[in-house]
């Protein structure tokens, strides 16, 4: 599947820092951490997110990313192991 790249977004309240706001397939960087967050596709019921800061994150020109080594989150509703590779998610 192919996934989004998205990008914070500002709060409401003043003085709020933005926002990383994820849904199934997205990617993006946190504007306070500097940390990528990924949002595995098929999961908007449990929405799972994976926090990869543990992970090598490269970006291409074309601003998707590729993530290694493999990507497994897990919540207490589902877990998901797969790759992210140029954009596009793979399960493995």
């Amino acid at each position: 599947m192919k996934g989004k790249r998205v990008y914070p977004v500002p709060q409401t309240k003043l003085g709020d820092f933005p926002i990383l706001q994820l849904n199934p397939g997205e990617y993006g960087k946190d504007s306070r951490t500097g940390f990528w967050f990924a949002c595995p596709p098929g999961f908007s019921d449990s929405h799972l997110v994976a926090n990869l800061s543990n992970h090598t994150v490269t970006e291409h020109d074309d601003e998707t990313i590729t993530v290694e080594p493999s990507i497994q989150v897990t919540n207490t509703l589902a877990t998901w192991h797969g790759f992210l590779e140029k954009g596009i998610w793979r399960e493995a």
